[in-house]
């Protein structure tokens, strides 16, 4: 959650950047903060479902901003893809990143000639390595360290996979898409993958905590060339719709 004070408006904006049910988890948070959030002059969520929590919760309404995508990302990637599925984030509970291996387990004996590229770092890394090893899967499943030129290193990838339990608006997700990889990620709150993907048009989103849901998925865009292909050119699409200059103007709107 973010408290922004314009003093030359003397505006006071509240934006929730998060999943509202694990930053406000109980009746005593709630009423703290519904006191705050009647003094700001306007709430700002990153999600049609974050705000319809606050709505039913703390009888407070706002206005929903999307993240914006980064402007300079890669192109699409137009030549044959890498058969790889990957992710990038930080290694936390929060990015149950156990189910992604699992469903990467199911995918492999289906598809042994792709691999899993993990990139990114966190208090799990030891605990993932170890999963990894048990499920006899290292030369198949890579954690690798994040880079500055993360896109350029996944950009031809075959699919991003994203299995977070929770999520305000993944900047992940709006990436990969932004970059044309196929996408799958968990239908997770607050909301912002269903608010942003549109199911076997421009991504798929699968149930929460669903391996078996999520490797069906993988298996999807691996054999469906046209789907792979469709979502790739749709996710796209976001680049226009999100583009920087849309999202600073929609802030100015709320600010002056």
């Amino acid at each position: 959650m973010t408290l922004l004070s314009v003093n030359e408006s003397n505006k006071l904006i509240i934006s929730e950047r998060g999943d509202p049910r694990q930053s406000l988890g109980s009746k005593t948070d709630v009423a703290f903060f519904k006191t705050m959030f009647n003094k700001a002059d306007m709430m700002v969520f990153q999600s049609p479902d974050a705000r319809e929590w606050f709505v039913e919760n703390a009888n407070v309404n706002g206005q929903v901003i999307f993240n914006p995508i980064k402007s300079d990302l890669p192109d699409r990637y137009l030549g044959e893809r890498q058969k790889a599925v990957v992710d990038f984030c930080r290694f936390d509970p929060q990015k149950n990143l156990p189910l992604l291996i699992e469903a990467f387990d199911k995918f492999s004996k289906d598809f042994p000639d792709y691999t899993l590229k993990i990139y990114g770092d966190g208090p799990q890394k030891d605990m993932l390595l170890k999963l990894i090893k048990e499920k006899e899967l290292s030369d198949k499943v890579f954690l690798e360290d994040f880079s500055k030129n993360i896109h350029e290193k996944i950009k031809d990838a075959g699919m991003f996979v994203s299995s977070s339990d929770f999520e305000g608006m993944s900047n992940s997700m709006l990436e990969a898409m932004g970059m044309g990889i196929p996408s799958i990620c968990t239908d997770c709150p607050a909301g912002g993958a269903k608010a942003i993907i549109k199911d076997h048009e421009n991504g798929i989103l699968v149930p929460l905590r669903d391996a078996d849901s999520m490797y069906k998925a993988m298996k999807e865009v691996a054999e469906d060339k046209d789907l792979a292909e469709k979502l790739s050119i749709n996710g796209t699409k976001l680049r226009e719709e999100l583009a920087l200059d849309k999202i600073i103007s929609q802030w100015m709107e709320i600010i002056k």
